[in-house]
């Protein structure tokens, strides 16, 4: 569900091309037209890759990542039916994003623990959680409830933005 409202709040509001986002699913049953194809490690990567190629610096890149991910003996990994992706894996694909303005929105359980991992130059990165918890969040729930809504337009006001029909990523988190 998050994702489908995701995609919907870029299209219809925020004016993305609906061309221009690829969504990846490991679940089989979500079979909303909006899937693109099969996440796993190696399809994750390899879009990332292949959007690299593509992106210019004047091009803005997001990565939402929902699901499950588990820091366990220190090591981040995305979690799958099949082998799980490392951190570090898709970290080093990232590092071939040249676009000068990036976001990674991690809503997993370890997004805390992988906040430094992602940390770049033009880089903006949200965690769901803290380096000390590794448990579900909702924290993507409410981050698209000040999206969708727009009531947090001005939150935070003057430091994150002043209301002017646009809710920017400060003023949702």
């Amino acid at each position: 569900d998050w994702a489908t409202r995701f995609r919907s709040y870029l299209v219809n509001k925020a004016g993305v091309p609906a061309a221009n986002i690829t969504v990846l699913s490991g679940d089989a049953q979500f079979s909303d037209g909006l899937v693109t194809g099969e996440a796993t490690p190696d399809t994750i990567t390899g879009t990332v890759r292949e959007l690299a190629g593509k992106l210019k610096s004047a091009d803005q890149f997001v990565l939402a990542l929902f699901g499950h991910s588990s820091a366990a003996g220190g090591d981040v990994k995305y979690v799958f039916r099949g082998p799980d992706l490392p951190l570090g894996a898709l970290a080093g694909a990232l590092k071939s994003i040249r676009s000068g303005n990036q976001v990674v929105l991690d809503f997993t359980p370890a997004s805390g623990v992988a906040l430094q991992t992602y940390a770049a130059e033009n880089r903006v990165v949200v965690a769901a959680t803290s380096v000390d918890e590794d448990a579900e969040s909702v924290f993507a729930e409410f981050l698209l409830r000040g999206l969708e809504s727009g009531r947090a337009d001005g939150e935070g006001a003057p430091a994150a933005g002043r209301k002017d029909g646009t809710v920017s990523l400060v003023e949702a988190y």
